[in-house]
């Protein structure tokens, strides 16, 4: 018979160091530095809090806020659209509560970590002045940047692959989609190299969170979370985890990863990289397999009949607005193509408001992204930077400038009362202030209307609409235009969309007379 007694259970004492994560999933974490193997399994946000006593030390900057951005596909598009230089709001920021939620909608990357410098981790070598990468990479970087030029990182096995230059400029062109390249090189290599294992999972766990860090920090920037690089890291992100097993993560990676193509267009879309698309469809073929669900995305271009149709008019109209503009009013060839584009969409956006073309939804968007992008482009080149009318440098913008402000206007459509107009309206009279006696100089005249008008009708109810009103009505006068049917003729040159407010255009043109009574210079 067992000897009776009270039974004592084996002494352990509960360790209150472990990471931020496992805590908050209650798992019991093996305190590994600086990721413990639960975080580096799973993919999730490691951290440990300071001691108390050494907050104020050196060591407090190590602590880590494991956040996660939870951001719906509506919530994306909303944000994205509101402005263009907006940072993604403090409502869509979460604490992380465990795995995501299998079915869940938009997409959800884990941000707002303060991880250690990579360079901390992964010494980098000196710098090369002959090294065109976007960042500096360690030696074992590099030697995963080999691995993934030269063998077929998504088999189970070691395959080498002929080396690609396209496909290496392209994973090399981007920063996030150079680290979401190395993610998927890490991983094909902790799977084949099973001694080395642990090491490769913590560099790509390292290349993972520099992926995830770069795309968050562009979530609130339409152009640029739009762009190859953006889209292409996401795409490696849903290729990794659909390749571990985490299918529902992959799902909800992919469905916001839709959200930001729909915003281009589509998939097959010409301004789609050919290697972005095939990462894409590779993404969505491994998630679609491992959720027993259909794929997102049309695995072919839709056939000829569905795409969009451009009237052989508005090429010929291009056609001869670019020899107007260029040879007969002397502006330079970039602000030249820049108005032809304006012409070509602003002509789709009318014959589809008056019902002429029935264009799709996608392809009406594409186009006027396309413009965006372009003069966006222009802007990001300095919008003070010299331009040359008739052979004059006039060092100023005031094109681009009204170009931007014209497309949130009349072809995205903006509301008035965007804070975008406050600053863009702004940041227009400052430069035709700066730069004023040469404008009036050597701008043709119509430009000038067309720029002043763009202004005015954007400045209404802001400080700078008497301002533009003035200058507008002085640039009638030169001009001589009577009618608002001459006014139209004049600003359709350029770019407009006849028909679209047109009732609050008018009114604005007609009230200029009354400015002429007392009219004193500006």
């Amino acid at each position: 018979m067992p000897p009776t007694g009270e039974r004592k259970r084996r002494h352990h004492q509960r360790s209150r160091n472990g990471c931020i994560s496992c805590k908050q999933r209650h798992m019991r974490c093996d305190q590994g530095k600086p990721f413990c193997r639960n975080c580096l399994k799973n993919g999730a946000s490691c951290g440990y809090l300071a001691p108390a006593e050494d907050m104020s030390g050196p060591s407090a900057d190590l602590s880590v806020d494991p956040m996660t951005l939870v951001l719906s596909g509506t919530a994306a598009t909303a944000a994205m659209a509101s402005s263009s230089h907006a940072l993604p709001s403090e409502q869509f920021m979460e604490p992380l509560q465990g795995s995501i939620v299998p079915g869940s909608e938009g997409f959800s990357w884990y941000s707002n970590m303060r991880p250690p410098s990579f360079s901390t981790i992964l010494p980098a070598a000196r710098s090369d002045p002959f090294n065109t990468l976007p960042i500096e990479l360690s030696q074992e970087s590099k030697m995963l940047l080999d691995h993934f030029t030269n063998n077929r990182i998504l088999l189970q096995k070691m395959v080498e692959s002929k080396r690609d230059p396209e496909l290496f400029r392209f994973a090399t062109s981007d920063p996030a989609l150079m680290h979401g390249a190395l993610v998927l090189s890490a991983n094909s290599r902790a799977n084949l190299c099973r001694d080395e294992k642990t090491h490769l999972e913590l560099i790509l766990y390292q290349h993972k969170t520099e992926t995830i860090r770069l795309v968050n920090e562009r979530l609130g920037n339409r152009r640029v979370a739009t762009s190859d690089g953006t889209v292409g890291a996401i795409a490696c992100l849903v290729i990794l985890e659909a390749l571990n097993g985490a299918a529902q993560i992959a799902r909800v990676h992919l469905s916001g990863l839709k959200q930001l193509i729909d915003l281009r267009g589509d998939l097959h879309s010409p301004t789609m990289n050919r290697y972005l698309q095939r990462i894409v469809m590779i993404g969505d073929l491994l998630t679609s397999s491992a959720t027993q669900t259909t794929p997102i995305f049309q695995q072919s271009p839709p056939p000829e009949g569905k795409e969009m149709k451009v009237p052989v008019s508005t090429a010929t109209v291009a056609g001869g607005n670019l020899d107007y503009i260029e040879k007969e009013l002397g502006l330079d060839s970039e602000i030249s193509s820049m108005f032809v584009e304006l012409h070509c969409v602003s002509y789709l956006m009318e014959q589809n408001d008056n019902g002429t073309l029935q264009l799709e939804k996608v392809d009406l968007h594409r186009s006027i992204y396309e413009t965006e992008n372009s003069v966006d482009t222009l802007m990001r080149v300095g919008v003070y930077d010299a331009r040359t009318v008739n052979g004059v440098q006039t060092n100023s913008g005031c094109c681009t400038i009204a170009a931007y402000i014209y497309v949130y206007r009349s072809l995205r459509r903006i509301p008035y009362s965007s804070t975008l107009y406050d600053y863009m309206v702004r940041i227009l009279k400052e430069d035709i202030d700066n730069v004023s006696g040469t404008v009036r100089e050597v701008f043709p005249k119509e430009v000038l209307f067309w720029v002043f008008f763009v202004g005015a009708s954007a400045g209404k109810g802001r400080p700078e609409e008497s301002y533009f009103r003035k200058v507008l009505a002085v640039s009638r006068q030169v001009l001589s235009i009577t009618t608002w049917e001459v006014a139209k003729f004049v600003l359709k040159k350029f770019a407009w969309v006849e028909g679209w407010n047109e009732e609050v255009d008018k009114e604005l043109f007609n009230g200029l007379q009354e400015l002429d009574k007392n009219m004193s210079p500006v």
